[in-house]
């Protein structure tokens, strides 16, 4: 099930977190930005019937799994999506698990030290957006 998950985000919630900000028109924006939500939804019921109440997919409370480190990766680019889009992508009230687990994954010790700062990928998001001309006036 880990296996199927992994694969989940890489063809299915990566595309649509991609397509938020680099998305040609902001309809095809705004529709990124739910067909992300329900990606995510449908994580946070993989995170609670994986993790088995633990703090990480893993059914571990000690360390972040294959399934923690496939959607952690995307989560500096998640956070700088939030903040150059105004948007809430995860929050407390629609996907508390993975609200906490991102918290928990991006606070351990191995992962820290690694993750990009938001500031850093909210910079590169903008040279993207105008490398490939998305107008964001809007």
């Amino acid at each position: 099930m880990h296996r199927f998950w992994t694969v989940f985000i890489d063809d299915k919630f990566w595309p649509a977190l991609d397509a938020v900000s680099l998305g040609p028109t902001p309809d095809t924006r705004s529709q990124a930005a739910d067909d992300t939500r329900a990606a995510l939804q449908l994580l946070e019921e993989a995170f609670k019937d994986r993790s088995n109440g633990a703090a990480f997919f893993s059914s571990r409370d000690a360390a972040p799994g294959l399934l923690n480190l496939a959607l952690g990766c995307f989560l500096p680019v998640l956070r700088a999506c939030e903040c150059v889009h105004g948007l809430s992508l995860i929050d407390a009230s629609a996907t508390p698990r993975l609200g906490g687990g991102s918290h928990r994954f991006a606070a351990h010790p191995a992962t820290s030290r690694v993750l990009p700062g938001t500031d850093k990928v909210v910079q590169f998001t903008r040279f993207l957006q105008a490398k490939f001309g998305v107008d964001v006036s809007k």
